[in-house]
């Protein structure tokens, strides 16, 4: 598996073995050593650190990104990176960095591909990269946007040049015939459009604002109520199931925050726990602190188990390093009956009745103004409460 033609060890590679030495469970080792390649997976980890071993395959990211995107090589990459052989990286930061690449790479006019590389690379890439700074990882869900508002601008600068125009020349009437196919993907050239208003490439137009409903179904408060009193006492569901289905149906929590969540978010003196969920930390009752208690202790099952670059995570991935998955958290729930969406919706719309936005943001973590946006749907004024809590201020 690491083995030179020469017969030698490849020395690079040695730390995948203590890795693999503190494996709790040997079998799943040898299941994954042994595997045989099928339709699904024809190219086999081990194929790929015997690669590396022979120098077919330089050991980098840039080489293991010339080969075919496989779970197998995703797993690959993750374990090298927990075994501290290669640097981390965010894998959706990367995945970005992929697609302007290959939408760069389908621009015909050199001065179209000067300008969209510009704002793909110093103005979306470099924002996500600032984020990144700030929060230590990106949402899947965010770079995939960025990429949609990549690939979008360079669909609106083919149709500029299929109407013998430029960015320069771009008009409203442009703007309006490249909407008129009511497709809702077109509506995402307005962000770049105000960036190349904003860096003298294009005059001034209009794109209206996609259409978002706020609350396009609730979850009725009774059902939502039985759903959170079988998490709370079904103890034949999973601890880790329990908390997510908690947090979204009592502090409807999104699920790409649940997946995030750390070890370092929950502070608990083994008789009172907060949870930081926004600015300010949230007390936990019992019996969901007892089940948050449980979630540490749960370690990456497979050869990711005792990764030593281990972030913490409350939800940890299968492959190292990396949290689960919003959609699988997503998945489970649903087995439990819980349509997360809907069940966040109704969860929103009580909370939202009952605290002001300035509170319901700072403990739910949410922006003030979507607090705000909430509390009108709920039928909440807080306006008078908000001028006595500035008054008691004075």
């Amino acid at each position: 598996m690491i083995t030179r033609p020469d017969g030698t060890r490849d020395e690079r590679l040695a730390p995948l073995l203590e890795l693999f030495a503190r494996v709790d469970q040997p079998r799943t080792l040898l299941i994954w050593v042994n595997r045989k390649p099928s339709d699904e997976r024809p190219t086999r980890g081990i194929d790929v650190l015997a690669r590396i071993a022979s120098g077919e395959v330089e050991l980098s990211h840039d080489a293991l990104d010339t080969l075919d995107s496989t779970p197998s090589l995703t797993h690959v990459r993750a374990l090298l990176i927990a075994a501290g052989i290669l640097p981390d990286r965010d894998p959706h930061i990367a995945a970005l960095e992929h697609a302007i690449t290959r939408t760069l790479a389908r621009v015909k006019s050199n001065d179209d591909r000067r300008v969209l590389t510009s704002f793909a690379r110093w103005d979306v890439l470099h924002r996500l990269r600032r984020r990144q700074a700030r929060k230590t990882s990106i949402p899947s869900s965010s770079a995939k946007n960025a990429a949609g508002d990549i690939a979008e601008a360079a669909r609106f600068l083919d149709h500029l040049r299929s109407s013998d125009a430029q960015l320069a020349d771009a008009t409203q009437a442009h703007v309006d015939q490249w909407l008129a196919s009511g497709e809702r993907a077109r509506l995402r050239i307005s962000t770049f459009l105000n960036w190349a208003h904003a860096q003298h490439y294009a005059p001034h137009v209009t794109v209206p604002a996609p259409r978002r409903e706020l609350a396009p179904r609730a979850l009725d408060q009774d059902e939502r109520w039985s759903l959170a009193r079988r998490m709370l006492t079904d103890d034949a569901l999973p601890a880790a199931d329990r908390v997510a289905g908690l947090l979204v149906t009592l502090y409807a929590q999104p699920l790409k925050r649940i997946a995030s969540l750390r070890t370092e978010h929950v502070n608990d003196d083994g008789t009172t726990m907060h949870l930081t969920l926004g600015s300010d930390a949230l007390l936990i009752p019992e019996p969901l602190a007892d089940l948050i208690r449980q979630l540490p202790e749960l370690r990456q099952r497979g050869l990711s188990g005792h990764s030593p670059n281990h972030h913490g995570w409350l939800y940890p991935g299968r492959n190292a390093g990396q949290h689960l998955h919003p959609e699988t958290i997503r998945a489970r729930l649903a087995t439990l009956g819980i349509r997360a969406r809907d069940t966040r919706t109704a969860a929103l719309l009580q909370l939202a009745a009952e605290l002001p936005p300035t509170v319901l943001a700072d403990l739910l973590g949410m922006h003030r103004n979507t607090a705000t946006t909430w509390a009108k749907a709920a039928g909440g004024d807080w306006t008078r409460y908000a001028a006595l809590r500035a008054k008691s201020l004075d």
